[in-house]
């Protein structure tokens, strides 16, 4: 995942959106080299779910929460793309250049099975994808 690239729909570092999508990279990648660091991604992650489920319930989100939140960051994210987007439409040129290659992100984040979770630290998360 190239989280790290991201330039137009940035995370915030340490935020909800960044600590989640490491620790699916972690655990897609088969990363985890210890169980002193599994236990300490493990109350990361129920921080991040924590986070997901207290967003959902202010927000309406329904489904799988974690493609409502990907969603509800790229709809309220202000930047050079969605602010020129909303004077003059999307004309192309370099910044639309740059959102593409920040959406194609955005769409691997979304194809993560996020059940590997479940796998990885021994929890039933599955309600996230069906909340």
């Amino acid at each position: 995942m190239k989280t790290d690239q991201l330039i137009l729909y940035r995370f915030t570092k340490d935020g909800l959106a960044y600590n989640f999508s490491k620790i699916l990279e972690l655990c897609s990648q088969n990363a985890i080299s210890s169980e002193e660091e599994k236990a300490s991604l493990r109350e990361v992650l129920l921080s991040c779910v924590n986070g997901l489920v207290e967003t959902a319930s202010s927000h309406g989100f329904y489904g799988n929460i974690w493609h409502c939140y990907l969603t509800y960051l790229l709809v309220s994210k202000e930047n050079a793309y969605s602010l020129g987007c909303e004077i003059k439409d999307d004309e192309g040129g370099s910044v639309s250049d740059i959102a593409r290659l920040d959406f194609s992100i955005y769409k691997d984040l979304f194809d993560y099975d996020i059940s590997i979770l479940n796998e990885v630290f021994d929890l039933d998360i599955s309600f996230l994808s069906h909340f």
